[in-house]
């Protein structure tokens, strides 16, 4: 069966795409012919083209057999050449297709630039490319040649040399410049704005000092406002604004242990007046007592007598009334007392919460950090060794994937109670994030750290957490050491980290430490 026109069609147009010809009339004719004959079919042009060349002398018949013709046109090529004693190839036609190619690669590249009026220009000149001719040709030479793109390239050139930006007019490197250059003014200005804000902050609001370290950095930021874009400057930022409001809280319990101490010498004051207001108005009564008991004749003396005994019944009012008063201020200042008290055990109270995690009962990692950074001033200034442990709890995840997240909420509340209640009041057990614990161990060596660690881990194991009537089994990994084995406490911390996961990846349910 002959295979449709349109499926040789349809292949003729695939094999040009493939062979990157263009869909010209020549190139079309060509292909189609040769798929035509691979499926046993002649064109009308192949059949005049045969026609043709039979009537051709034995000479270039026999010349033209080498040559592949495959058209019409290629015969008149052929023939052309022979009349002018040219010799024929293929290599001005493959130099023309490869131009073709390079220039229509090009102006797609072009077209992807960010310049609107070289871009437009390129999509023209493509559209114009698919049905090329000697117009066409001269019209897209045209086009290109009446760009002027001068005055924008000198601005690109002055913009590179005024951001200082090395870059040897390579693209890819002018834009890496000119993304850092905007970044820095971008960072710069930003910093600029907010140290000011950030000074501010830092400022206590209570208390009507400010320490030495906020002070130079406060001074530091507002002279050089980029430090804000440093790398550790939150974590410097947080522990500053711990020591503002650690000095605010000072302030406040400072106050009202003076407001304290001044109602109790005001309260004192008050019973002392009370008490000397009660002897008075004792005196007084005895006094008018005395005055009542004179017995005269005399009118004139029993005139005096009469307004004697008046004056004292005046000052018996008075001295009642003084009484009066001040008890009223006693109870007053008494509520102010118990009011102030109160006071003072909601601040200790919210000084404690925000040391303690709510879930654990142990303390929090700010608590944490805070006792780490005693202990290493204490190594520090008198080489007291110390050591840390931390423990995590194995395969948590899956415990809470298996009997929900409040069993977990469960077990780290019971792992925080056995650790609680097998450290030292000198020791620092909290939890650090997560299923994750630490302990401070002040004055302890590594032998001892691990000892305790591995105390821990053999309690836990041992330990069978009950959860809604399900018995749940838990254990935990652990890593210990000493300071005196590093540099630095940040080292220290690192490694005793590091040391806990090398334990989860030993096969969890073990201790490793530095020894």
């Amino acid at each position: 069966m002959q295979v449709n026109v349109n499926v040789i069609a349809k292949e003729t147009i695939l094999e040009l795409g493939k062979r990157n010809l263009l869909l010209t009339p020549e190139n079309y004719s060509e292909v189609f012919d040769e798929i035509a004959r691979k499926y046993g079919r002649t064109s009308q042009n192949s059949e005049k083209l045969q026609s043709y060349i039979a009537k051709l002398n034995k000479n270039l018949a026999n010349d033209l057999r080498g040559r592949n013709v495959k058209s019409i046109e290629e015969l008149l090529v052929f023939l052309i050449s022979k009349a002018n004693n040219i010799k024929d190839d293929n290599e001005d036609k493959k130099l023309l297709n490869d131009y073709n190619i390079i220039c229509r690669k090009l102006l797609k590249e072009i077209s992807q630039l960010p310049c609107k009026l070289t871009s437009d220009l390129s999509e023209k000149s493509l559209e114009k490319l698919n049905y090329p001719n000697a117009k066409t040709i001269e019209d897209i030479k045209n086009s290109w040649l009446d760009i002027d793109l001068e005055d924008s390239r000198m601005q690109v050139i002055n913009i590179i040399k005024r951001l200082d930006i090395k870059a040897d007019y390579d693209i890819l490197e002018i834009l890496k410049g000119i993304e850092e250059a905007s970044s820095d003014v971008s960072d710069g200005f930003v910093c600029e704005k907010l140290a000011p804000s950030v000074a501010y902050s830092l400022t206590p609001s209570i208390a009507n000092y400010i320490n030495e370290e906020i002070s130079e950095f406060c001074t530091s930021i507002q002279k050089e406002p980029k430090l804000l874009n440093g790398e550790k400057i939150a974590e410097q930022l947080k522990y500053l604004v711990e020591q503002r409001i650690d000095m605010d809280r000072a302030e406040i319990s400072s106050s009202n242990k003076v407001l304290n101490e001044v109602l109790e010498e005001i309260s004192a004051k008050i019973a002392n007046i009370l008490s000397m207001a009660t002897n008075s108005q004792i005196k007084v009564k005895e006094i008018k007592k005395e005055i009542e008991g004179i017995k005269t004749e005399d009118k004139a003396m029993q005139v005096v007598r009469d307004r004697l005994v008046a004056i004292v019944a005046s000052f018996e009012k008075e001295i009642s009334t003084l009484k009066e008063n001040t008890q009223r201020d006693s109870e007053v200042i008494n509520t102010l007392k118990v009011k102030v008290q109160g006071l003072e055990l909601e601040i200790n109270k919210l000084r404690e919460e925000v040391q303690v995690d709510f879930l654990t009962q142990l303390a929090n990692k700010r608590q944490l950090e805070e006792k780490l950074r005693l202990a290493e001033e204490s190594y520090q200034r008198y080489n007291i060794n110390y050591s840390i442990a931390f423990f995590d709890i194995d395969h948590f995840k899956s415990i809470n994937d298996t009997y929900g997240h409040a069993a977990g909420d469960a077990i780290l509340a019971g792992l925080g109670t056995i650790i609680l209640n097998h450290t030292r009041k000198l020791d620092c057990a909290g939890r650090y994030g997560g299923e994750e614990f630490m302990v401070i161990l002040p004055h302890t060596q590594a032998e001892d750290a691990i000892k305790f660690a591995e105390k821990i881990r053999i309690l836990v194991a041992e330990q069978k957490f009950l959860y809604k009537g399900k018995l749940i089994s838990v254990k935990i990994s652990g890593g210990v050491s000493d300071r005196k084995n590093y540099s630095t406490k940040e080292e220290f911390v690192e490694a005793v980290d590091k040391l806990l996961y090398a334990a989860k990846n030993a096969g969890r349910n073990n201790i490793q430490s530095a020894k």
